[in-house]
């Protein structure tokens, strides 16, 4: 899917026109990863979802979580972690910059390195779509305490 494919969506509505059966346990769990401006494990998803449907359990959020990934409506990282996190795919695009130390992640945005990106495609003859950077390394704080 295009980046811009996205854009002035809801995810209940990407979930719909997927194909996806919107249930009320799935939209509380589309809710949470709306409000959320971070990166959520699925144990966050369940946390919070767990907030306003009491009912609401794990393997539910799991099987959830999977089922959107699967039809590419939640964008999804792992962060040289065991885990997923999971974000709204409506977001403006971002990149992420992951600490090594302390699992810290940040956003950030770079016009120049956007249009690095989009020349070395064009430069291989590439039509790029979309494209995910993560960079690892320390962040400030873990590297203070490493000197």
């Amino acid at each position: 899917m295009k980046n811009g494919a996205r854009k002035g969506k809801s995810l209940a509505q990407l979930c719909v026109e997927k194909g996806m059966t919107l249930t009320k346990k799935r939209k509380v769990i589309i809710n949470v990863i709306e409000k959320d401006p971070g990166h959520l494990n699925t144990e966050d998803v369940y946390n919070r979802a767990k907030m306003e449907d009491s009912s609401i359990s794990i393997a539910t959020v799991y099987r959830s979580l999977k089922l959107m990934r699967d039809y590419n409506v939640i964008d999804h990282h792992s962060f040289g972690q065991e885990h997923q996190h999971f974000e709204s795919p409506m977001k403006s695009h971002h990149d992420h910059f992951v600490c090594n130390e302390c699992g810290k992640i940040t956003e950030f945005t770079d016009n120049s390195l956007e249009k690095l990106k989009i020349n070395v495609a064009r430069s291989h003859d590439f039509e790029m779509h979309s494209h995910r950077l993560e960079i690892y390394g320390l962040c400030s704080d873990c590297s203070k305490t490493s000197q």
